[in-house]
């Protein structure tokens, strides 16, 4: 029996677009999680693990957001480091934390999670799909968008601001969280 060869062209044309395929995927410059980052525990008990998410953790306390984060999900939060809120103006996070702000904070804080669980790859698929530029519903009502630069997503507010994703897909039992540099303000 004779076998038919695959012309060479048509072989080039395959190793060509399964290279392409490889390569998009690994342009992306979200730090992937190490296996100690994927953690089977919920989001607020990964947070209270983390040395860099200390003031994020207080901040939860004090909007009453700790149980919402343990619960079932699933969520998607972008989770502002501690540099992140040092780098408010100053008095700011101070002021948040007050009793008598606790509304604000929460909707701040609210700004950070969407509902559902939103990897790395539903996100850029969501940017690819719509032009280069996707807006996501948050679970406060409002709206943030992303795209991708060089790489990297990033996530513009209400007010223009850009916030970049730094660490992407730390999966938990009750969704994802990815790593921000900046605190997502509302309006």
């Amino acid at each position: 029996m004779k076998t038919k060869k695959m012309p060479k062209n048509l072989m080039l044309l395959i190793v060509l677009f399964f290279a392409s395929l490889s390569f998009s995927q690994s342009k992306l410059k979200m730090e992937k999680p190490t296996v100690v980052d994927v953690v089977n525990t919920d989001i607020f008990t990964y947070l209270t693990s983390s040395e860099d998410h200390t003031t994020l953790v207080t901040a939860l306390h004090a909007a009453d957001l700790t149980e919402t984060l343990s619960g079932s999900g699933p969520f998607t939060l972008f989770a502002p480091t501690n540099s992140a809120f040092k780098a408010l103006p100053e008095g700011v996070l101070e002021s948040l934390l007050k009793p008598e702000n606790k509304d604000k904070l929460k909707a701040i804080l609210t700004y950070h999670v969407l509902p559902g669980n939103f990897d790395a790859r539903t996100i850029v698929n969501a940017i690819s799909a719509n032009d280069g530029e996707a807006d996501f519903k948050t679970v406060n009502g409002a709206s943030i968008s992303g795209y991708v630069e060089g790489g990297t997503v990033i996530l513009t507010n209400a007010t223009g601001n850009d916030i970049k994703i730094t660490k992407a897909d730390i999966s938990q039992s009750n969704g994802t969280i990815h790593i921000i540099d900046s605190v997502i303000l509302p309006e």
